[in-house]
């Protein structure tokens, strides 16, 4: 058979087919050969809202805010576990030259050398031969075949008009049949495969059914490889391609834009997308090695600063100060931080806009980036125009070309005492008023165009500036950031910490993440370290500690416990081998109980976690077990497993590690937990009172050392208030205060009853952490488990926020489902609008702004004007004391489902005239007065009572109006 008749009947025979085999599939429901649960394609689709990132380690956390993510199948994305991190909400598509090959791929030496027909100098690249006789097969079980059983279900087909390069017309046309085929065969095999070409434009008449959308580059901006330079696309490029887009409109395929533009002017990108938006065309802008999280028909908020620092005096970065002062204003604000020593590690590279919304910079010595590339780092800043705010000083001499170039002008004299303040911003003096020494001032003032938060005037009339926001971020130098006043735990912000972050970053207004908080209340959470699970009680009888806190707390209040015990302290191979049987029936007891979380508090209880770690057996580092040496996995891994094996009812294991001693655990033992299956907690040291009320005591929650992360608990144990166990032995009651000062004017943490064994072993100690309880259990909350809480704080490290491009008005979330909170801050300035959201069920004010409940993993936010009516009959929560899922609609109903491990408190606004049933029975809600502010004036207010036993298995709540 002569060569052009082979192509014309292979594309026959593949088109009839593939036509066979997706009529077979709709009616069967089989969904072809290798990729399985994709419905048939229809011959339109919706516009895809789609990302592409061509780099090694693509940020699918950030990218899953997108129907379909194309990566580079080369840098081992995982398709399987992106549909399930992502909810089967995102799809990875592999990208896939069918017109060009480059010499790195895998499949390269599978291709004969005549299969080649030149070269592409400008991408470094090799035409393939469409007319190849083996070209079609080679296509089908070579490319494609391994990426179908690598789990992807899409592809995109790049460099569809490849042959177009022929200048000879007759061979042209044949390159385009053999492109047809080559298609034609990939169909057939895999009829469910969903595709996405690169222009094609030419064979789209006979394509056009097997795409789902068709992309092109280079609309408005392009990127020269040659010259490496972004630029400008001609008129007339413009002109020709917007023409062929409305060609493939005609086929009813939405039409995608690839545009490049400097990753350096984050505004010129988003004007660009913006620009192609309104063409009703999907937009895409990025880098021109597509290596970067662009912006697409959604904006991806970046939620992580980089914090940089130069140490402690102990090496351990939980003491740093950056870690202890400034990490925990900038994870209120939403974001997640990466702490880097300047002295230890490599400052980041490339591209950093699409990572960081900022740097900080939080440096203790003068000189602490002169060893560390530090100029050339902040000089990058500046190019990419990062915000960068700086505290303490500056790692540069402020007379050197950086500080000429960031603005800063020097003194032509010295300061001559005295100095006096002439203008104070209100963000100073937030804790302690500022006050001018003459030693401490760096002689400098302010780039011009800066706001100045603190001038100062010495005796000759020189002004400098000791703070403020400028140009290309802020600064608040020493003596103008904290204050110390001497002794332990006694210092205080000069500045406002939080808000002088938000704005020398810039951080825009967002929906924050916020793991405090979720269904409109406080979340509260009990856990229990094992320490002195023998101890006996200073009660009559003498019980051990272990029973009195199982009677007068854990089976008192059927709230939510993560109780933990010592290995080393209730087993038989431990310290009491002759109380073991007793110990083990009381944890038994304990951990029986339905309320119950169980935990580990490790196997030998190490005090000092690094020193043990590094084998140092010199000093009591742990308790000395019989016969034990210190290993990892049998501390925390072991631990886990005797409690599951000894002491752990059917049905329950042990989900958490608690860490003990000084909770400062090395990145090593961090991993055997996570590898082990452990959830990790404690640590962090918030222990503000009325006597100390200092943000600079409330930690962050979480800390990450070496990729592991380490989540810190909201508060701090009873042995921190009575003076490590010396008393007095009711100071555990000051935690109160702690609660509150957390709570207003800004909820910065749960509410968190974290006390050890032995607090209920004397009768102070048992008084004071009774009145804790009934505080906390008095106050609207949300009872949840340690491992609840650490999950939450999981997923506020890895949400993805992103906004629509098109308006400022809706936004994208996306998580693991964990964390269902979000809190909008005032300068949103809008109310949500319910009507034009997706698994948002209601909102409630709340310290610091309003909070948002979501329904699921994915939800869309609608914000609108403040003046916005409730819809009638619409159904709100307004809070709960339990987790709400959405549920799918059944007519006019909503449908959610209640989970809770206590009885149900469930406060809905509606109309009166709506039915509320819970597991098909129709309640009666209780009528709450809608004047007060908590409700937020929203007319009708019910609360809704859910027995517990429907609770603890999820009541199906439905709302018909």
């Amino acid at each position: 058979m002569k060569w052009m008749e082979w192509v014309a009947m292979l594309v026959f025979l593949t088109s009839l087919g593939a036509l066979h085999t997706q009529a077979s599939a709709q009616t069967s429901g089989s969904s072809g050969s290798g990729v399985s649960g994709q419905p048939p394609k229809a011959a339109a689709s919706a516009p895809p809202n789609i990302a592409f990132h061509y780099g090694v380690n693509p940020p699918l956390a950030s990218l899953r805010l997108f129907d379909v993510v194309v990566v580079d199948p080369d840098h081992r994305a995982d398709p399987h576990r992106h549909r399930a991190e992502s909810q089967q909400r995102s799809e990875l598509y592999a990208y896939v030259s069918i017109g060009e090959v480059v010499r790195s791929r895998a499949y390269f030496a599978a291709m004969p050398p005549d299969m080649l027909r030149g070269r592409n100098i400008a991408w470094d690249s090799e035409l393939i031969d469409q007319r190849h006789p083996q070209w079609a097969r080679l296509f089908v079980d070579v490319i494609v075949a391994p990426l179908v059983e690598r789990g992807f279900r899409g592809l995109f087909l790049d460099n569809l008009d490849a042959y177009l390069a022929d200048t000879d017309a007759q061979q042209r046309k044949a390159q385009e049949e053999g492109m047809v085929a080559a298609l034609g065969a990939l169909v057939a095999r895999y009829p469910q495969l969903r595709l996405i070409g690169n222009r094609g434009f030419e064979i789209l008449p006979r394509t056009h059914q097997w795409f789902q959308a068709i992309a092109a580059e280079s609309l408005f901006g392009r990127w020269n490889p040659r010259l490496r330079l972004y630029e400008t696309v001609p008129d007339n490029d413009r002109e020709w391609l917007l023409a062929q887009f409305a060609a493939v409109r005609a086929f009813g395929l939405p039409v995608i834009a690839i545009d490049y533009a400097d990753p350096r002017d984050r505004e010129a990108m988003r004007n660009l997308a913006r620009r192609i938006a309104a063409l009703d065309i999907v937009p895409w802008v990025t880098d021109g090695a597509l290596s970067m999280v662009g912006i697409g028909s959604l904006e991806v908020m970046p939620r992580r600063v980089l914090v940089v620092h130069d140490g402690s005096t102990d090496g351990e970065a939980d003491s740093s100060p950056a870690q202890r002062m400034i990490v925990m204003p900038i994870q209120y604000l939403g974001y997640r931080v990466d702490l880097l020593d300047i002295r230890l590690e490599r400052l980041p590279e490339g591209v950093l806009s699409d990572r960081y919304a900022g740097v900080v910079s939080w440096l203790e010595s003068s000189s602490s980036g002169d060893n560390a590339s530090w100029n050339e780092f902040a000089t990058r800043l500046l190019d990419q125009r990062i915000p960068l705010a700086m505290f303490n000083t500056p790692g540069f001499p402020i007379a050197g070309r950086l500080a000429t170039r960031m603005g800063f002008r020097s003194l032509e004299h010295r300061l001559v005492s005295p100095i006096s303040i002439t203008s104070q911003d209100p963000m100073m003096g937030f804790e302690w008023e500022p006050r001018p020494v003459r030693q401490s001032l760096l002689a400098l003032q302010a780039p011009a165009g800066s706001r100045s938060l603190l001038r100062l005037r010495d005796a000759r009339g020189q002004e400098i500036d000791g703070a403020a926001i400028t140009p290309w971020g802020g600064f608040a130098f020493r003596p103008f950031t904290l204050e110390d006043l001497g002794g332990d735990n006694r210092t205080r912000w000069v500045i406002q910490p939080i808000d002088f972050v938000r704005e020398a970053l810039r951080l825009p207004p967002m929906p924050v993440p916020d793991p405090t908080t979720e269904t409109g209340r406080r979340l509260l959470m009990i856990h229990i370290d094992g320490d002195g699970f023998p101890s006996r009680a200073e009660v009559p009888g003498a019980p051990f500690a272990s029973e009195v806190m199982l009677r007068e707390f854990i089976a008192k209040y059927p709230v939510p416990h993560t109780v933990s015990v010592i290995e080393g302290e209730v087993s038989p191979q431990g310290l009491f081998p002759a109380l073991a049987p007793a110990l083990e029936a009381i944890a038994r007891q304990i951990f029986a109980l339905p309320h119950v979380e169980l935990a580990t508090h490790s196997r030998s209880h190490p005090f000092r976690w690094r020193a043990i770690v590094e084998g140092k057996k010199d000093r009591d580092y742990s308790l000395r077990l019989p016969g034990y040496d210190f290993d990892l996995v049998s501390e925390i891994v072991g631990s886990a497993a005797y409690i599951d094996r000894r002491l752990a009812p059917p049905g329950k294991k042990t989900t958490v590690f608690l860490w003990t001693g000084d909770c400062v655990p090395p990145p090593s033992a961090l991993r055997t937990a996570w590898e082990g299956g452990l959830l990790n907690m404690n640590g962090g040291d918030t222990i503000a009172t009325r006597s100390n009320p200092t943000l600079s005591l409330v930690a962050p929650m979480s800390i990450r050392k070496e990729g592991w992360l380490q989540i810190y608990a909201p508060n701090q144990n009873e042995n921190v208030y009575t003076n490590l166990w010396t008393g007095p032995f009711f100071g555990f009651e000051q935690v109160i205060e702690t609660f509150q000062i957390t709570e207003e004017p800004r909820r910065l943490k749960p509410i968190n009853i974290y006390y050890h064994t032995y607090a209920a072993s004397k009768g102070a100690s048992i008084a004071a952490l009774r009145r804790v309880y009934e505080w906390a259990l008095a106050q609207p909350v949300h009872p949840v488990y340690a491992s609840e809480y650490i999950r939450k704080v999981l997923d506020f490290e890895d949400m993805a926020i992103g906004r629509e491009i098109a308006g400022a008005g809706r936004w994208r979330i996306a998580g693991s489902g964990q964390l269902r909170n979000l809190r909008l801050p005032s300068g949103l300035g809008a109310r949500i609008d319910l009507a034009a959201s997706e698994s948002v069920l209601g909102w409630v004010a709340g310290p610091g702004g309003d909070y948002v409940h979501l329904g699921g993993s994915v939800a869309w936010l609608s914000l609108g004007p403040t003046t916005r009516p409730r819809a009638s009959g619409r159904v709100e929560v307004v809070s709960a004391n339990g987790r709400l899922d959405s549920l799918p609609a059944q007519g006019n109903a909503l449908r959610l489902r209640f989970t809770a491990a206590v009885a149900g408190d469930l406060l809905l606004a509606h109309d009166e005239r709506c039915v509320v049933t819970v597991n098909s029975r129709q309640i009666n809600g209780k009528a709450l007065d809608s004047s007060g502010n908590a409700l937020n004036s929203r007319g009708y207010v019910a609360q809704y009572p859910i027995a517990l036993a429907a609770a603890r298995n999820g009541a199906v709540v439905s709302v018909r109006c």
